[in-house]
């Protein structure tokens, strides 16, 4: 079995796709239908909402503290598909290895990455930015230029040790999805 690579900005992708697709479906109170009146008094309703305690929310410090923590000393293994016509190809597999996360400014992060495509292995620094879809990051390059590797744009969503997301190069691009492994 022949063994391929990407980049790691072919690596960071369906991310935006998937955070505008969400964005754009109609929310559930939308869809529900109104409720008759009810014949519980003010009281009544203000002491049921009194129960149920409010879910804890993190904050953007430790969901970056979370994001960096993910991907720092860690290997992206999963596949990756180029999409020509409007057509799904061939999935074929996909590593790279993430060395360390830092962050530079408001949402400006430096990926420290080792890519493998191809007869090249490289480990080269990936400014990109990272983007905040409620508790989920979303990596985002657009046409960033590597030296030896090429032009990227990208979207990926990085999630419970998992990514998914699209990305394209200079006349080609596709979708790509795995798990995030911490070195050993």
């Amino acid at each position: 079995m022949k063994r391929y690579s990407l980049s790691l900005p072919t690596t960071l992708a369906l991310a935006y796709f998937v955070v505008v697709s969400q964005n754009a479906l109609p929310s559930e109170t939308s869809q529900t239908k109104a409720e008759p009146p009810s014949n519980e008094t003010a009281t009544q309703k203000s002491a049921a909402t009194k129960e149920a305690p409010a879910p804890s929310v993190a904050t953007r410090a430790e969901l970056e503290q979370k994001f960096k923590e993910t991907l720092s000393n860690s290997v992206l293994v999963g596949r990756w598909c180029l999409v020509t016509d409007g057509k799904l190809g061939e999935e074929r597999e996909e590593k790279y290895t993430i060395r360390s996360v830092t962050k530079l400014g408001e949402d400006v992060w430096i990926i420290s990455a080792r890519v493998q495509y191809g007869n090249k292995d490289v480990t080269v620094p990936v400014p990109v930015q990272v983007k905040w879809a409620g508790d989920t990051p979303v990596i985002s390059i657009t046409n960033l230029g590597l030296p030896g590797l090429g032009s990227y744009t990208a979207r990926v969503v990085i999630y419970d040790q998992m990514y998914s997301g699209t990305w394209s190069g200079s006349n080609h691009g596709g979708l790509l999805h795995g798990l995030i492994k911490k070195v050993e």
